[in-house]
């Protein structure tokens, strides 16, 4: 009887491991917010990690997160890390790796003790509008846990992209729009 219920396990382990390389390895989570501005006035948001840090939704659950930011907090190479005791907020860091202007930002981001990902957020103007994507990228590799956590990662990003669009969606419309070239300089007669 032992030995039948040590196979049945054994069986089970394997097959639960085996099913695992049946999900990709690679996973996406997008989501996409139309703001009522101009790509320059959006633009500033994402290649600048402060004030990426002024709209994404992670950093508001735990006041007491510890910041850091490289020398750079601005454009490619641009980099921060950050430390918090919330396990929802964890250890990690960002780095701005490609650029395209008033385009794309591509970040890479290591979270401690969980891995790595790259993430895109991407401008598309629309007439006076402009559409921003947030898109995750991560690859869980040959690691079954991983992949079957892959599974799950829309239900666990979407809703935090969603609302992290939405602040920024927020931030812009309370925005004075930006001050035309005659606005800015007294009229000569």
């Amino acid at each position: 009887m032992l030995k039948k219920v040590g196979a049945a396990f054994v069986l089970l382990v394997a097959a639960v491991l085996g099913g695992a390389f049946l999900i990709p390895a690679k996973v996406e989570v997008s989501r996409s917010v139309t703001i009522a501005a101009a790509p320059e006035a959006v633009w500033p948001f994402l290649e600048d990690l402060r004030k990426f840090n002024e709209w994404q939704p992670w950093l508001s659950r735990d006041p007491n997160v510890v910041m850091e930011y490289g020398d750079a907090t601005v454009g490619l190479g641009a980099t921060y890390s950050w430390r918090s005791e919330q396990r929802n907020v964890g250890v990690g860091s960002m780095t701005i790796t490609e650029l395209e202007p008033m385009r794309r930002v591509r970040s890479h981001m290591v979270f401690e003790g969980q891995g790595e990902a790259d993430a895109d957020l991407t401008l598309q103007a629309d007439g006076s509008s402009t559409t921003v994507t947030w898109t995750y990228f991560g690859d869980a590799g040959m690691n079954p846990i991983g992949r079957y956590f892959n599974l799950a990662m829309d239900g666990m990003l979407g809703g935090d992209f969603e609302t992290g669009l939405r602040n920024l969606q927020g931030l812009l419309a309370a925005a004075p729009p930006p001050a035309s070239p005659a606005e800015g300089s007294a009229a000569v007669e």
